[in-house]
């Protein structure tokens, strides 16, 4: 199983990338602080729960990928993708309240839990597939713990439903322009010698990916969390909400 794993492209610059994004938690945690200096509850959960969570996810597909593809230095790529991706998570380029971020991790963990899910019913590697699942499970709880905190600061702030699915779909694309885009362009600073699999730009990770996507994506799961902070019974929403569901549907069709 594990040579199969190590022939496959799209395998390697997903699970790298993904130990990248993982691995950069308490820099999101550090940024998102200042949201929440006033809420106890949050700050905790942010530091005791949320950080602890995702570095194990950042340490497991790390390990992993040393296993299957020795030959790759983590470090060195992880070093560069951090150096470029960093000055984006400061906290003044972030969304303007603490019920719009929260509700742009909202998307962030959607598309993570969902993409897990989906690389696992693609991989033939079953210790990679329960690995992931796992993985999808812990996102899907960070989901609701942050949709709670959304819906609690959008109680005080009343953001119009107009400017949430600005935030929705705008963070949905920053996932695969920026957060996938960086660390699939830092992972060629881990290589020096030859790659025991075909060599991808990016456009060719998207089509890849999008192959993928179209067969494992749970589409309609990951409509359903992700459109659930816009619903509160207006009957225009309905209607928006099935727009917003094509244009984002065509953003995960190009994303992992």
């Amino acid at each position: 199983m594990k040579s199969t794993v190590r022939r496959d492209s799209l395998l390697f610059h997903s699970l790298a990338s993904i130990s990248f994004i993982e691995s950069t938690v308490p820099l999101y945690v550090e940024n998102l602080s200042p949201f929440f200096r006033d809420d106890a509850e949050t700050q905790q959960w942010l530091r005791c729960v949320w950080l602890t969570e995702e570095s194990e996810h950042g340490r497991v597909t790390r390990e992993y990928v040393a296993r299957v593809w020795p030959e790759f230095d983590w470090q060195r790529g992880y070093e560069c993708f951090l150096a470029a991706y960093a000055p984006r998570c400061a906290h003044e380029l972030l969304r303007p309240s603490p019920a719009l971020e929260a509700l742009a991790r909202c998307v962030t963990e959607t598309q993570t839990a969902m993409a897990y899910r989906c690389f696992a019913d693609y991989t033939s590697d079953p210790e990679l597939a329960a690995l992931l699942r796992a993985m999808s499970t812990d996102e899907v709880r960070h989901y609701g713990y942050f949709r709670r905190v959304f819906v609690r600061y959008d109680a005080r702030e009343r953001n119009s439903t107009w400017r949430k699915a600005r935030t929705l779909v705008a963070r949905s694309k920053l996932v695969r322009d920026e957060d996938v885009k960086l660390a699939f362009e830092s992972l060629d600073a881990g290589w020096s010698g030859a790659r025991p699999f075909q060599t991808l730009g990016f456009e060719e990770y998207l089509a890849r990916a999008s192959e993928v996507m179209l067969d494992h994506f749970p589409f309609e799961e990951a409509q359903r969390m992700l459109f659930r902070p816009l619903r509160s019974g207006r009957w225009f929403e309905r209607r928006l909400v099935s727009v917003l569901g094509r244009i984002v549907r065509r953003q995960y069709s190009l994303a992992a």
